[in-house]
């Protein structure tokens, strides 16, 4: 009985501060974002702006397939992958990457999650980190960095 107490206390004070996670610790089963309606994953991977998530000087540096690659880990991280999970990603001239996401918190009626991608050109380590939202059309879009 104290423990349900305990955990209701915990889960009002996350609404009231409106960011609530949506995994709870223990869960076997991770809560995806819901899809967004008549939006395919082509469409969604189609919204994101690579430059938002690796800096503009960073992804003038990668050719236009590289930035293909970097914008499908990037997606794909986010929407499907596990907290602290990289997903790998690797370009045709030498430059690679990995995204690693943290677990969904929802934000104004959005799905969040926080990210690092790290992205290696000519043996020069560039990382960004910060959190994007899953807006209602699919796409994700970065609120903080």
């Amino acid at each position: 009985m104290r423990k349900i107490i305990i955990v209701s206390i915990l889960l009002a004070s996350l609404s009231l501060s409106g960011c609530a996670r949506l995994e709870m610790a223990g869960s076997t089963q991770a809560r995806l974002p819901e899809q967004a309606p008549n939006v395919t994953t082509a469409q969604a991977i189609s919204l994101i702006d690579i430059s938002a998530f690796l800096g503009n000087d960073v992804a003038k540096l990668l050719s236009a397939k590289e930035r293909d690659e970097a914008v499908s880990a990037q997606f794909y991280a986010l929407q499907f992958g596990r907290p602290s999970v990289f997903r790998n990603w690797q370009g045709e001239t030498g430059a690679f990457g990995k995204v690693s996401v943290g677990p969904y918190v929802r934000v104004n009626s959005l799905d969040c999650r926080e990210f690092e991608h790290k992205v290696t050109i000519s043996d020069e380590v560039y990382v960004r980190q910060g959190m994007a939202c899953r807006e209602q059309n699919g796409g994700w879009d970065v609120v903080e960095t």
